[in-house]
């Protein structure tokens, strides 16, 4: 834009500049007609005189106005120009300053990332000794199969743990028989005296047993 304007004005400088030898070019062929005037003519020196403050005055008059038009342009394209220099000059420093922001934010993180690698040399990682989980230690059921139904374990006072079916059916043994199948013959081992008679021959009373 700026050099776009200084254009204009250069040409307006070389039409000022044509103009002012067009006059010079009509003031010198003036001066020669006046000069080849014979001596004896009646044109005094007053005259000739008041020939070239008319020239003189009209050479002003027609140059006078490009030449404040021109004064005014560079003015106001010099105005521009140091306003524009001085728009740039802030844009550059307010770039330095947000470099100088950046340049800071990475040193503190780089101190805070060195801080946190001391502390994580100086303390000592835990180590955890778990046992593996049940679901990692089971093979992986094949698409398109259901996984096989497992009872929960319930826990017993004595005797081997179950599963809730086994635990079901053994207490209805229990309750129709009373004692239980798994511990029958054990039972019988250590009360096989002790069933058949006791002092007179009289038979023992089956006494009900309950894991309950």
């Amino acid at each position: 834009m700026g050099q776009v304007k200084g254009e204009l004005a250069a040409e307006e400088i070389d039409k000022l500049k044509a103009d002012i030898d067009e006059f010079k070019a009509e003031n010198d062929g003036l001066h020669a007609d006046i000069v080849g005037v014979d001596s004896q003519s009646q044109i005094s020196a007053s005259d000739l005189e008041m020939a070239a403050n008319e020239i003189k005055s009209q050479i002003l008059a027609g140059l006078l106005p490009k030449i404040l038009s021109l004064k005014t342009t560079l003015a106001r394209e010099f105005t521009h120009g140091g306003n524009a220099l001085r728009d740039i000059q802030s844009r550059i420093d307010k770039w330095k300053d947000q470099e100088r922001e950046i340049g800071q934010s990475k040193a503190n993180l780089k101190t805070k990332a060195d801080k946190g690698k001391a502390l994580q040399e100086l303390v000592p990682t835990p180590t955890l000794s778990l046992a593996t989980p049940r679901y990692l230690t089971k093979k992986p059921i094949p698409d398109g199969e259901f996984p096989p139904f497992e009872s929960p374990i319930i826990p017993r006072s004595t005797g081997p743990s179950t599963t809730f079916a086994e635990y079901m059916r053994e207490t209805r043994r229990v309750n129709e028989n009373g004692t239980s199948i798994k511990n029958k013959t054990s039972a019988e081992n250590k009360t096989s005296a002790k069933h058949t008679t006791q002092r007179g021959g009289t038979p023992l009373k089956r006494t009900r047993i309950s894991y309950l």
